[in-house]
């Protein structure tokens, strides 16, 4: 399990000090600096030293692609109500978004008392600038032919939905075959690409691409400088259509067999036998 700590140290209102650690080895400090006021600064800035950290230092020797394996302990509880939902803040979800989505799988808590926060203070320090982050989207990814790529909610779900074995992680397993070096571009039929015009919006230009001998297309938004893949989308849906049925009534009949093992039959009357 890789795990990544972080506290906060220190706050004023153009830097925060995010104290950080991986291990007694492997820890630091980050100061975020902020250029003018940010409304809850100290969570924004949290965000930014941990995605900093894991895609551009990468601390793990990597660049994450999913959630599972790792886990994080944060320095508050409101962090993990941004997350999870419990707590309603707009503004902060550009910057929290990154753990819900390409960090999905990733187990998450709050800090306790921890002997690591004093060796992260003695650790080395690096300042960023929030200005980098101001309008930072989703995580781009590069790949050998599709190049650099984004990856929506949506596609994720589509991939698993489609395929038709059991898939334990489904982002690590998409973000593998999106590496392929096999993938050629295509077309889909003009109905096809209506359809999806009238769902995802008129993009233009948008790509196709698939494998040989596969039946399996991704459709993607070209946006500067990247491309985002919005769903994965077979032509043929009968098989997965038929499969989802099945599983439905699997998970159906198994729900029925749980409520008659719960049911309570009613007690009978004992019958008094009177013998003369």
């Amino acid at each position: 399990m890789m795990t990544l700590r972080t506290w906060l140290v220190d706050s004023s209102l153009d830097k925060v000090k995010i104290a950080w650690s991986t291990g007694l080895n492997k820890c630091g400090t980050v100061i975020v600096a902020f250029p003018e006021p940010q409304a809850s600064h100290e969570l924004i800035a949290e965000f930014v030293a941990i995605r900093h950290l894991l895609f551009h230092e990468q601390v793990f020797d990597r660049y994450p692609v999913a959630g599972d394996g790792h886990s994080f302990f944060f320095s508050s509880e409101q962090i993990l109500q941004i997350i999870t939902g419990a707590r309603k803040t707009r503004n902060l979800v550009p910057y929290a978004r990154f753990l819900w989505s390409d960090m999905l799988g990733a187990a998450m808590k709050v800090n306790g008392n921890d002997d690591r926060l004093q060796s992260a203070l003695e650790g080395p320090s690096l300042t960023i600038e929030f200005d980098h982050y101001l309008h930072a989207g989703k995580i781009t990814y590069t790949t050998p032919v599709l190049g650099k790529i984004q990856i929506s909610p949506h596609a994720v779900q589509r991939y698993t939905e489609r395929n038709t074995d059991f898939i334990k992680s489904p982002r690590r397993s998409l973000m593998r075959f999106l590496y392929r070096p096999e993938f050629v571009q295509t077309q889909l039929p003009d109905s096809v690409l209506k359809h999806k015009s009238m769902r995802y919006g008129p993009h233009d230009p948008a790509e196709t691409w698939t494998l040989p001998g596969s039946n399996l297309y991704l459709l993607f938004i070209v946006k500067d400088g990247y491309k985002e893949l919005v769903t994965c989308y077979v032509p043929d849906l009968a098989p997965f259509k038929k499969r989802n049925a099945a599983l439905r009534r699997k998970e159906q009949e198994s729900i029925w067999r749980e409520k008659q093992a719960k049911a309570v039959l009613p007690k009978t009357k004992k019958k008094i036998r009177v013998v003369l």
